[in-house]
């Protein structure tokens, strides 16, 4: 989570340099990243969740609200950055749910996403988090291509793809359908951070990932 979060920093990058800019944070949890990104500008957080957004702190943004990525409760043209972490594999009808992506933001406005990736690793931590599908880059550029002109797609956590893909590909023989929590011994924690704070930095001068 925290090279995720260091890995936003890096995508915003591409908003340039202009200041104060409206956020919107979809699908925003608790929070964890809108303390890094506040610095962009002004946050609004959209949850499905009223008791999600009840943990995320007042004075860290603009406004809460409950919402759903399908039916955003915002203006045409509203905001200047659209963020939407890990959200997207959640909604059945994810067409429609970039379209009002495009809708909200304004012309020439950023949208910054993720998404699990590789359907061969679907799993058991799939179906735990209610994930209809993983994406390839082929199937990201798809589903966005119709709404948005420039689309610049890449993977991420390549450097740590073998033993994760290893250990999904394990859990796929468990027909449980529950979410993966192993906690990792803190040493090892730090390390595999610190490899994502590397890959991040690679992605920030420009090397992409196959």
């Amino acid at each position: 989570f925290k090279g995720k979060t260091n890995l936003l920093q890096t995508l915003f990058r591409y908003a340039g340099q202009e200041k104060k800019l409206k956020i919107l944070n979809i699908g925003a949890g608790t929070g964890d990243d809108i303390t890094e990104i506040a610095r962009f500008g002004f946050i609004y957080a959209v949850d499905i969740d009223a008791k999600t957004l009840d943990l995320i702190p007042e004075n860290l943004v603009a406004e809460k609200k409950i919402g759903d990525i399908c039916n955003l409760p915002y203006a045409d043209e509203f905001f200047d950055i659209v963020v939407a972490c890990d959200v997207l594999e959640h909604i059945k009808d994810d067409s429609r749910a970039v379209g009002e992506l495009q809708r909200v933001l304004k012309k020439g406005g950023l949208v910054i996403f993720t998404v699990p990736a590789m359907n061969f690793l679907f799993g058991p931590h799939d179906r735990a988090l209610g994930h209809f599908r993983r994406h390839t880059k082929k199937s990201a550029a798809l589903l966005f291509k119709h709404e948005f002109q420039k689309i610049r797609l890449g993977y991420w956590m390549f450097l740590l793809f073998l033993p994760a893909a290893f250990k999904r590909l394990l859990s796929q023989q468990s027909k449980k359908s529950e979410v993966d929590t192993t906690p990792l011994p803190k040493f090892l924690n730090e390390f595999l951070y610190y490899i994502l704070l590397f890959e991040n930095w690679l992605i920030k001068i420009g090397l992409g990932f196959p």
